[in-house]
């Protein structure tokens, strides 16, 4: 909790100054040169973590949750990538920073609401799943939410959508709301297991998702 807080203040007192602009404008060019060169690899990996994608699968893991007994535990998933997307619109608002030159989206930019909104449904998902297992699937568990987490980040200045501090600070702001939801679960542990096969459940249906929405996103930011 203390290191995402620390992270995201030092990261949000980096983007108004000059240090800050120069970071953006050395890894923006080359982040969305490679972007420009695999868009169809770039749109893919920001589509996993499009806002609405993420809190319906929170929802879906509430509901699981609820019917496997878990006494609510679930649905602390939905409303922390909720509470994540409030959070991130709120704070887009504050701080009212631009999008890079050339963006195709309207709207601010700092932190990023896909980095934010992702890396809290991963996080969240994973908690919730190995609270009440053995330390070494809990720990096995959160490494794989590094990938994802990772991809959909990158993904931002690979489309030229966000700047590289937005999506680090995007990161740490869903950390933070997973932080307090873990710390909620060691004092209140659900007396259930989920099953981890639920884990290929919702990879079947980001898969699906992506292939969906993919021919109408890549009209929205790629302009095909």
């Amino acid at each position: 909790l203390l290191s995402a807080l620390t992270v995201l203040t030092i990261i949000t007192l980096l983007s108004f100054d000059n240090v800050g602009n120069r970071i953006n404008s050395v890894f923006l060019a080359p982040l969305k040169a490679a972007g420009e060169a695999l868009p169809a690899l770039a749109l893919s990996m920001s589509l996993i973590g499009d806002l609405p994608l993420v809190l319906g699968l929170g929802v879906v893991c509430a509901l699981f949750g609820q019917l496997r007994g878990d006494r609510g535990r679930g649905w602390g998933v939905a409303l922390g990538v909720a509470g994540a997307i409030l959070l991130n619109y709120l704070l887009k608002q504050l701080f009212a920073l631009p999008r890079p030159e050339g963006s195709s989206l309207p709207g601010f930019s700092y932190p990023s609401g896909h980095a934010c909104a992702a890396t809290a449904f991963f996080t969240l998902t994973a908690v919730w799943m190995l609270h009440n297992r053995e330390h070494r699937s809990r720990h096995i568990g959160y490494l794989l939410t590094i990938p994802p987490t990772l991809a959909v980040a990158l993904s931002r200045p690979l489309l030229g959508v966000h700047w590289m501090l937005d999506v680090v600070a995007g990161v740490a702001e869903g950390l933070l709301i997973t932080a307090v939801y873990r710390i909620w679960l060691f004092h209140w542990p659900s007396p259930v297991r989920v099953p981890l096969s639920w884990a290929a459940v919702l990879a079947l249906l980001t898969g699906g998702y992506v292939i969906l929405v993919f021919d109408t996103a890549a009209g929205r930011y790629l302009g095909s």
